[in-house]
């Protein structure tokens, strides 16, 4: 069986930005768990560019992140306003009950890492081919944005579209043996790290040795990831 392209230290990076990400959702704060989130699929693809040596504008950074969204009309504020209420009051009575609740906030949990992991994935195995290093190169050069929206687009298609459930199980059952380092990592919402802690690094050490056993689901990822390039080249 071809084996995946991403080297351990590149596949560790992704499973350790994606366990920040599933710990987003225990944040017992309204809004600020969003935007914790936000600030961790940021760093992620600030790290992983980096690493290839690209050095992107914060702008970039956030379309690749899919963190960008346009500022819609005014008729939908009503509806936010409502929605944050509405959130508010969750949030509170689940902070109440927490630990009671993380079984069924275990799914938030895995979806949102799933996710992350999926699109740190997609994006560092991106950066290792020239078509799309040379997306990124040509809006990092200019003022254009056309480039990172494409290739964030290609990685949201994919993500939409693959069947992610061998990877949600071994989150799942990666996180729920480590939920107490999981609500240990969303206490300290405050201090995002930027290296592991020491709580992490077991955790992300396992996940990233189950993870990596994949090879089958992760080739076909990249074959995905291939063909949709090549198709938009």
């Amino acid at each position: 069986m071809p084996q995946p392209t991403l080297d351990r230290s590149h596949l560790r990076t992704v499973v350790f930005y994606s366990v920040l990400a599933g710990a987003c959702p225990l944040i017992p704060v309204p809004f600020l768990d969003d935007l914790v989130l936000k600030q961790v699929l940021r760093r992620m693809v600030r790290s992983l560019t980096r690493a290839a040596g690209l050095k992107l504008r914060t702008r970039r950074v956030a379309t690749l992140a899919g963190t960008r969204r346009p500022f819609r009309a005014l008729g939908c504020l009503l509806g936010l306003v409502l929605a944050g209420a509405v959130k508010i009051i969750v949030k509170l009575i689940t902070r109440i009950f927490r630990k009671i609740l993380f079984v069924l906030t275990l799914k938030d949990v895995t979806d949102t890492a799933s996710r992350a992991f999926h699109m740190g994935y997609l994006l560092s195995t991106a950066l290792g081919r020239e078509d799309a290093r040379r997306l990124l190169e040509d809006a990092a050069a200019g003022e254009d944005e056309d480039g990172a929206r494409a290739l964030f687009a290609t990685v949201d298609k994919i993500c939409s579209e693959i069947d992610t459930r061998p990877i949600n199980h071994i989150l799942r059952r990666s996180f729920r043996s480590s939920r107490a380092a999981l609500l240990h990592v969303a206490g300290r919402r405050r201090d995002l790290p930027d290296t592991d802690h020491s709580i992490l690094a077991s955790v992300v050490d396992d996940l990233s040795a189950d993870l990596s056993e994949e090879k089958g689901y992760l080739r076909d990822l990249e074959r995905r990831l291939e063909g949709a390039l090549a198709s938009t080249g």
